[in-house]
Parts: structure tokens; C-alpha cells; sequence
């Protein structure tokens, strides 16, 4: 994939997370792909295990929004990062519609391609915190 294919991918895969919208998520998905999250033993392999985890995850932490900041993009790679919020527990101004983000907490996706497909997601991120902020056990 060019480097404007995979910010492509990565920005529906990102407007697909925040609305929940697994079978969004998983369309550009490879068969055989996988979820890491870094610095713990979790990695979810294959497409329907990660719409169970995905589905499963939504349901605990309904208020699970990403925000990204920024990105790089080469030929069948994307690294992204910005912040991971509980829009469950935001605050929003009527007059000027903000959401208060001082719990957010910082995220890196290292995102490889194959075959024209979303195939690796390395996600990086103080994961006891996430959990802690979205009342789960970490």
C-alpha cells in the first residue's frame, strides 16, 4: 500500500473506533491479523477474535474515544499517536461544546500492512492507567 492508501485506512479505522462500528474496523482487516498491546502478555490474533475482543471492549468502556494528534506513513506502514479518552466521564460547556481531556491518556499504533490489508496493530500505552480511567481491571 502507498503511503496515502494506509493514512486512509488508518483514518476510517480511527472514525470507525470511535463510533463503535466494529465491522467497520475489521473491513480492511487481514485475515490473520493482530493486536498487541505492548508491555503485557495480550496480543489477539485473527480477524474474529478481534471482533469478539472489540465487541466485548466496547461494551465495558462505552465511552472509549481515540484521538489522534499525527502520523507517519511509508509504503505498508503507519505509525500514529495521540490520546485515548472516557468520553462517559466528559464534561461538555453548552456555549462552547468542549470535552474536558485531562484524563487522557497518550497512545502510539504501529500499524503494518500486508496484501493490501490492515495486518499488524502494536499499540503502546500506560495500560494500568487506561484501564483505571475506564473503571476496568487492569
Amino acid at each position: 500500500m502507498t503511503p496515502a492508501e494506509v493514512e486512509r485506512c488508518l483514518t476510517d479505522y480511527v472514525d470507525a473506533v470511535n463510533t463503535h462500528d466494529v465491522t467497520r474496523m475489521l473491513a480492511d482487516r487481514h485475515p490473520e491479523s493482530t493486536l498487541s498491546l505492548m508491555g503485557t502478555s495480550v496480543t489477539i490474533q485473527s480477524r474474529d477474535s478481534l471482533d469478539t475482543f472489540y465487541r466485548q471492549f466496547f461494551t465495558a468502556a462505552p465511552g472509549y474515544r481515540l484521538t489522534i494528534e499525527n502520523g507517519l506513513y511509508a509504503d505498508d506502514l503507519g505509525v500514529v499517536w495521540g490520546s485515548v479518552t472516557n468520553a462517559g466521564d466528559s464534561t461538555t460547556d453548552a456555549t462552547t461544546d468542549t470535552t474536558d481531556t485531562s484524563d487522557a491518556v497518550p497512545v502510539v499504533f504501529v500499524c503494518s500492512f500486508e496484501d493490501d490489508h490492515f495486518r499488524h496493530d502494536r499499540m503502546y500505552a500506560d495500560f494500568t492507567r487506561l484501564s483505571t480511567g475506564f473503571g476496568l481491571s487492569p
